[in-house]
C-alpha cells in the first residue's frame, strides 16, 4: 500500500509531468503512503475476529490489537517528519494543518470499538490522506523551481 498509493503514485505522476525521477519524489510518496497504509490497517481491524476465524494472516491479527492501535498512529504522524526532513519542503508549510487530525485520529482509534465506530475511524483516515495531499500540492505550488 505504501509503495503504490505513496511513492509510485507520487513518482509517476512526476515522470508524467517532468520527464525525470528525482529522488525528492521518495520522501514525500512515503508520506502519502503511510495514511493510506493505516486505512488498510484499520481495515483489518475491524475485521480481525471474522479474519482470525477464516485463517486469515493479516497484520492486525499478527500485531494484536495494542500494537495495531500504535502502529497506526506511527502511519498517521510519521508523514509530518518525513515531510520536515526534504529541503524542498520545509517547515512552514500548509501541509501541517493536518498535523491536529492526525493526531486526533491517532487517539480516536482507542475508542473505536465497534464496526461503527470503526467504520468511522477508516472514513476519517481517508479524509486526513486526502487533506494532506491537498495541503502538500498547496505548499508545492510555493516551491522552489525544479521541485
Amino acid at each position: 500500500v505504501v509503495i503504490y498509493f505513496g511513492i509510485a503514485a507520487i513518482l509517476g505522476s512526476y515522470i508524467l509531468q517532468g520527464g525525470a525521477t528525482p529522488v525528492s519524489t521518495l520522501l514525500p510518496g512515503l508520506a502519502l503512503g503511510l495514511p493510506a497504509a493505516a486505512v488498510l490497517l484499520i481495515n483489518n481491524y475491524r475485521d480481525a475476529s471474522a479474519d482470525r476465524k477464516a485463517g486469515r494472516r493479516t497484520l492486525a491479527l499478527l500485531l494484536g490489537a495494542r500494537a495495531s492501535r500504535w502502529l497506526n498512529a506511527v502511519l498517521l504522524i510519521s508523514p509530518f517528519p518525513l515531510l520536515m526532513l526534504e529541503p524542498g519542503i520545509g517547515l512552514m508549510q500548509p501541509y501541517l494543518l493536518a498535523l491536529p487530525m492526525a493526531a486526533w485520529l491517532s487517539v480516536r482509534l482507542s475508542a473505536a470499538l465497534d464496526a461503527t465506530g470503526l467504520n468511522q475511524q477508516m472514513q476519517w483516515t481517508i479524509v486526513l490522506h486526502g487533506l494532506l495531499s491537498v495541503l502538500l500540492a498547496l505548499g508545492l505550488l510555493g516551491a522552489e523551481p525544479g521541485y
